[in-house]
């Protein structure tokens, strides 16, 4: 195969922020879908699943990123479940497969898809349901600004407002991360804290904070729904306004 000259390959860290996934790959043999490689690393392509972009502006389910190909059978595994929750038709069919999630993508997926799909509010007391509510909070020291975004859209659209451990942990990530978070990130997850009315004061100014310094960078959308969010949960943002 082709080898990755070094010069391409710093172009690719420079167009996507950051280094392209490399997948070690067997003798004579090649990731699927894969292009060229770097001394027996195969690069994957560059796709919805892995070059870091924003989710969609309708928290469609392809914003929550997708596992890669590997020659690991528990990550192919974690893959699947993504596709099957993924086109899954109600909320019983994701939560039959909670138990078997791990990490952060097919985690963020699920919560996101429950958000799409709708959860009763009686199902929000089902074992599986807290499972993974539990499993969320444990796996959030691991989830990016996209990931966290994602969920909180999803417990956002049911309207979750029962709290738990969870609440004080994604306020802690989403501080840690919110450098790296997007203007579609912020606006999504100060619509999910306004439809929760989650008034965890550290994690709303961090985020308000990334609104302001970011806003040039942010579509009429986005300035609408932080407004709206400041209003709905009574901030009086006056600098915010200002802008």
């Amino acid at each position: 195969e082709t080898l990755l000259t070094l010069k391409g390959y710093q172009a690719m860290v420079d167009w996507v922020g950051r280094p392209p996934l490399l997948v070690p790959t067997k003798k004579g043999s090649k990731a699927p879908g894969a292009g060229s490689g770097i001394n027996g690393f195969a690069v994957l392509p560059l796709s919805a699943g892995n070059n870091g972009s924003a989710i969609p502006r309708n928290g469609t389910a392809a914003g929550a990123g997708e596992e890669p190909w590997s020659d690991d059978a528990v990550r192919n595994r974690q893959k699947e479940l993504q596709d099957k929750i993924m086109e899954s038709p109600d909320y019983e069919a994701i939560l039959s497969c909670v138990r078997e999630l791990d990490g952060a993508i097919v985690i963020s997926t699920a919560l996101h898809r429950l958000g799409k799909v709708g959860l009763p509010a009686a199902a929000r007391q089902d074992p599986r349901f807290r499972f993974l509510l539990d499993h969320f909070r444990m796996r959030l020291p691991f989830f990016g600004s996209r990931q966290i975004a994602n969920s909180m859209h999803g417990l956002g659209a049911i309207q979750y407002r029962d709290g738990g451990a969870w609440v004080e942990m994604v306020s802690v990530q989403t501080q840690r991360r919110i450098r790296d978070f997007e203007p579609q990130h912020v606006s999504n997850t100060l619509w999910a804290c306004a439809r929760m009315q989650l008034q965890d004061n550290l994690m709303l100014r961090a985020l308000i904070n990334r609104a302001i310094e970011d806003i040039n960078r942010m579509c009429p959308l986005d300035i609408s729904i932080v407004t709206w969010a400041c209003a709905t949960l009574k901030l009086r943002e006056v600098e915010w306004f200002r802008k």
